[in-house]
């Protein structure tokens, strides 16, 4: 413990930092003014770079309905930026002498200066959902691209600059690196605690557009300090006097660089994998797009130091440890069994992974000579990761195959010979190394036989487990063997990745033969299956689902399958209100923020009129598609469906025509915040006529959707009433009922039915003084994150929840 403390302790600051000779040499000697400038320079760099990622991406996730591969193909962008700028300093130190380097860099990020601050408004995205990589690419480009690739340049060069000083340690200025990762860490964690939930992005921008001006200034005072104190020949000659002299006549390869590239590559890919998995199921929040990018620094972090926290052997142990337990719940099914332990899961992975992957890029660190190279390939290989993520994978996969292959290929990294009984002095080392590679076929072949057994042998298994406790032992043994064969196998990378890949791979190729899947399709909004599901020999249900979440249903007998279902059915919320609204005895003009399966269809009567806002053509096709659904088709053949994003598409409706809006709009469970902001419900106001009803479904299994909306209408002094809807064992059966919570709104009392208003479990929430309705500008996700958690585990009571000064 205490030797694990101590590295702990080199890894974050030196012994020297501590000694008071050391500060004072800092502010009195000429080179220490150097070291410091350079400190203050590469943090406020790295705190800039690592800032403007989430804040970029917070502001273009409306544009394409809040869709988690908007931060995906953010970070792409920030990767190839990032390779960029190192091709940039390396050809820029290479060809130039100092003072053009300083006269070309200068000038570039003052001409950066005039394209901030970061603004979107003015942006056409009439066509951004036929082609949205694209459109985010060019997007970024125009808004971000110079100001990121000079901010993203400033770290290599200043290090360049610093290395032709007279500084004692200018031969070796990488350690450099800690201030610049201490400025990324804490840049990330102030987003998401303090930056995105005070700041609106005006703000931020702002913020961020005087941040980099004075990073100019200090670039261009740097530079000039830099060339008073220049003593190449000094710093050559100390370079000759280190450890590392015999290995700099060694040429590079492309061997090397290859190896770079793919120990870069996997890391890369995992990171933009793990994000997508985690905000696909859980919300595309800050939140959740950068705790995976903290781990995945940090692993360089870890990797990178002097004196690492992590011996090579502990990340071996961590990382077959925890893909032992991925593997052993991925064979059950239960890797999204319990929302934190598998968000925790999910990082873990990463973690180890990376770590793997990295101290091999470590290890194989060349001079100090060829480390502009060195850099310029990790980066390369890292922005390959996001090109295969975002562009690639999509072309060649239904699913998101790409994540649990990654963790695959980072099994191949594993050494080998972990274990004692593997070293050279064994007597009859061939025969035990011959011994070794034929397991390393026969074992995992033994499991892939064994697992298909067990998947397909539920029969056999019920009589083995005839009572609670049996499953209960039966399961501790199974786990306890499989697990000891796992570990057993980490010494033996290819048998260890076969056995690894066994585990998580059969189950999907089992379920995949076993059910009928209709449609599997996969782009830029995610992943969509039409699933059916025989419930008789004569009655099947077709089933929508996005990502994890069921988005419609439908019975094919001729009977039901007009019958609307799930969320929709004719005694939940949805049904109330189209019931009262009949009351009315006139034709409705009824509009919908996502079409789904097209369900709510269904409720048009007569000269009814339904018009369908959707973000995603695709959708559009599968609810036309009569072999998918035929709700569109049996109930409003002639409804008006309109492609693109809503809010913009609503926007250039005529005004007071709709009876009712429902805005049933997510990506699996995440949250197209702009479509709940007060700018977009005003919006929807003005094309509703004085007595119409909006609805907004705000089932969701993390945030808490309702207090926003609530706060907005009471500040509008508009009526308001939630309700959580449960449905009946009777209605689960009939109507493939789901439970869910909605709010509806309206301008006056009189847009309320009598009877909608005296129904059971309608209620006038009151939301917490201190909730803010969500802007344009401002949302805080993250506090409806938290309200949830605190919710379901009855730390907080809702019904005593009271507004104060209700009066002015």
């Amino acid at each position: 413990m205490n030797d694990l403390l101590a590295r702990f302790k080199h890894m974050l600051v030196s012994p020297a930092i501590l000694s008071p000779a050391y500060w004072r040499g800092l502010f009195t000697t000429r080179e220490g003014v150097v070291q410091l400038f350079a400190t203050a320079t590469l943090f406020l760099s790295a705190f800039l770079l690592f800032a403007v990622q989430p804040m970029i991406g917070r502001m273009t996730l409306p544009l394409l309905g809040g869709a988690p591969a908007v931060w995906i193909t953010a970070v792409l962008f920030f990767q190839i930026a990032l390779a960029v700028a190192y091709i940039y300093v390396d050809v820029l130190t290479r060809y130039l002498s100092f003072i053009p380097q300083i006269a070309v860099h200068a000038i570039l990020m003052v001409l950066a200066v005039f394209f901030l601050p970061i603004s979107l408004s003015g942006i056409d995205t009439s066509d951004a959902s036929y082609a949205p990589v694209w459109f985010l690419a060019s997007l970024y480009v125009i808004t971000i691209g110079l100001p990121f690739l000079m901010n993203a340049a400033s770290a290599p060069l200043l290090q360049k600059w610093f290395s032709t000083t007279a500084h004692p340690h200018a031969h070796d200025p990488y350690f450099l690196y800690a201030a610049s990762n201490a400025g990324s860490l804490l840049a990330l964690i102030l987003y998401v605690l303090l930056i995105e939930p005070e700041l609106g992005l005006q703000q931020q921008s702002q913020w961020w557009m005087n941040g980099f001006i004075v990073l100019t200034l200090m670039v261009v005072a740097f530079a000039v300090l830099t060339r008073q104190s220049a003593s190449v020949g000094g710093a050559s000659q100390q370079a000759k006097d280190t450890p590392q002299k015999d290995k700099s006549d060694t040429p590079l390869t492309w061997e090397n660089r290859l190896w770079w590239c793919l120990y870069a590559f996997i890391p890369s890919s995992l990171l933009l994998g793990s994000t997508l998995h985690v905000t696909t199921d859980i919300t595309a929040i800050p939140l959740l797009w950068v705790v995976p990018l903290i781990l995945y620094l940090l692993t360089f972090i870890i990797c990178f130091a002097k004196k690492p926290i992590l011996s090579e052997t502990v990340i071996h142990h961590l990382h077959a440890g925890v893909i032992t337990v991925y593997a052993l719940l991925a064979f059950v099914g239960q890797t999204r069994a319990n929302v934190l332990f598998s968000f925790l899961l999910v990082m873990a992975v990463l973690l180890t992974s990376a770590l793997l992957c990295h101290q091999k890029l470590v290890a194989a660190r060349p001079h100090t000579r060829h480390l502009g190279q060195f850099y310029v390939w990790l980066a390369v290989g890292g922005a390959l990761g996001g090109v295969f993520n975002v562009l690639i994978a999509p072309l060649l996969f239904d699913s998101v195959v790409e994540y649990p292959l990654m963790i695959i290929a980072a099994c191949l990294l594993r050494p080998q010979r972990l274990f004692i009984w593997h070293n050279k002095s064994a007597p009859n080392q061939d025969e035990l190394l011959w011994r070794a590679k034929i397991f390393d076929y026969i074992v995992p072949t033994a499991f892939l036989l064994l697992a298909f057994w067990l998947i397909s042998s539920e029969t056999l298994l019920k009589g083995l487990v005839s009572t609670f406790a049996d499953t209960v032992w039966l399961s501790i043994l199974a786990v306890a063997v499989f697990s000891f064969v796992i570990l057993l196998s980490a010494h033996r990378p290819i048998r260890f990745t076969l056995i690894v890949a066994t585990f998580i791979t059969s189950p999907l190729i089992f379920d995949a033969y076993n059910r009928t899947v209709l449609y599997e399709e996969r782009n830029f909004f995610g992943v969509y299956r039409v699933i059916e599901t025989q419930r008789s020999k004569t009655t099947a249900v077709h089933t929508l689902k996005h990502g994890t979440t069921v988005h419609g249903s439908q019975w094919r007998d001729l009977i039901r399958r007009t019958q609307p279902t799930t969320y929709y059915h004719k005694n939940s919320p949805v049904g109330e209100v189209f019931r009262s609204l009949r009351f009315r005895n006139k034709p409705l003009n009824v509009a919908a923020i996502g079409l789904g399966a097209g369900t709510v269809a269904c409720y048009r009567q007569g000269a009814d009129t339904f018009t369908f806002f959707e973000l995603d053509p695709y959708v559009a096709e599968i609810a036309r598609d009569l072999n998918a659904f035929t709700y569109l088709d049996d109930c409003a053949p002639n409804a008006r469906i309109v492609i693109g994003d809503a809010r913009i598409n609503i926007s250039k409706e005529k005004n007071k025509q709709y009876d009712f809006l429902f805005v049933d709009a997510f990506s699996s469970d995440a949250i197209p915040v702009h479509l709940m902001t007060t700018e977009a419900i005003d919006e929807y106001f003005k094309k509703m006529k004085d007595d119409g009803i909006i609805m907004f479904h705000t089932s969701n299994r993390f945030v808490e959707l309702a207090l926003p909306l609530a706060t907005y209408a009471w500040q509008r002094r508009y009526v308001y009433k939630k309700k959580k809807y449960s449905p009946s064992i009777e209605d689960r059966k009939q109507y493939q009922a789901l439970g869910g919570s909605y709010i509806i709104i309206a301008k006056t009392i009189l847009a309320l039915d009598d009877r909608l208003i005296d129904a059971p479990g309608w209620e006038r929430i009151q939301a917490p003084p201190y909730v803010r309705p969500w802007t344009d500008d401002y949302a805080n996700v993250l506090g409806a994150l938290l309200v949830r958690y605190f919710l379901q585990r009855g730390m907080i009571d809702e019904t005593a929840w009271v507004l104060e000064q209700m009066i002015d």
